[in-house]
């Protein structure tokens, strides 16, 4: 019986592509979350049921520097599909798509295959996503504990609630 939710995905390095999708459902009606796009240009569409549990409660996403990967995906469809504000600064830009090869010595190669886009065809790697609302945290501000990027978001939800 939450009135909004406020999704904090700064200094969130991402995580799994299947389970950003899985998030993205819950505040999604249907669509995509974004494309997966090969060498050769083919986009593969990250396809949402409509099964969510937050289809229509306001969101409010915190977004920093360390945002990247599949949280940069996320906030990116939140933000495309009008579902969400985006407060704070420029998110790290890292969008590809890696496949991890196995080598007969025991080390490893990622492998980088495709790209992410954001649902209106924004590219993440090299570009971040940019907040609707930019705004700094300085350290003085994390010195005194304060956290003005969650200030913000919560005088954004109450007028979004009211």
């Amino acid at each position: 019986k939450a009135a909004g939710i406020i999704l904090d995905l700064r200094n969130n390095p991402g995580g799994l592509l299947d389970t950003t999708v899985e998030v993205a459902n819950q505040f999604l009606r249907g669509g995509d979350a974004g494309y997966q796009v090969d060498r050769n240009g083919r986009k593969e569409m990250l396809r949402l049921t409509n099964d969510g549990e937050a289809l229509d409660i306001p969101v409010v996403v915190l977004v920093n520097r360390g945002s990247a990967s599949g949280s940069e995906l996320l906030a990116g469809a939140l933000q495309d599909r009008g579902r969400a504000v985006l407060i704070g600064t420029r998110t790290f830009g890292k969008g590809s798509v890696n496949h991890l090869r196995q080598l007969s010595d025991g080390s490893a190669l990622y492998v980088t295959i495709g790209r992410w886009l954001t649902p209106n065809g924004r590219q993440i790697e090299g570009n971040g996503l940019t907040p609707d609302i930019p705004l700094e945290m300085t350290e003085e501000d994390v010195k005194n504990q304060k956290d003005p990027q969650l200030e913000r978001a919560i005088e954004v939800m109450r007028t979004r609630t009211s």
